[in-house]
């Protein structure tokens, strides 16, 4: 179960662009496959409101929490934050190159404009 919970969340942070909001109905979608509800969703939707820090890693423990206990609650944790800590550090590797990159600043500006 553990091992299960840790690859939906790995999907999730993957796959969920936009911030915590936008992950919501891939969250639910996934969490709904372990047999959550739509009144445990909406708990948690009040948990995320209440509790302090990012949507995205709350809902994670809460799922992971309900449905394996404590130690599926971190590996869902952590799962979610991997593409970030893998992500982050590439870009701060890069960085330099990339601002530097003629073609993507163009496309960059004809974005902004847009």
């Amino acid at each position: 179960m553990i091992i299960k919970i840790f690859l939906v969340f790995l999907k999730i942070g993957f796959l969920g662009f936009g911030g915590g909001y936008a992950m919501l109905s891939l969250i639910y979608h996934e969490a709904s496959k372990f047999g959550m509800t739509m009144a445990q969703f909406a708990d948690m939707n009040a948990l995320d409101g209440i509790i302090p820090g990012p949507i995205a890693i709350n809902s994670a423990t809460y799922v992971g929490q309900m449905y394996g206990g404590f130690w599926a609650a971190l590996v869902a944790t952590v799962a979610v934050s991997v593409p970030s800590m893998i992500f982050v550090p590439l870009y701060v590797k890069y960085e330099a190159k990339i601002n530097k990159n003629y073609y993507l600043n163009q496309i960059l500006s004809c974005i902004k404009a847009a």
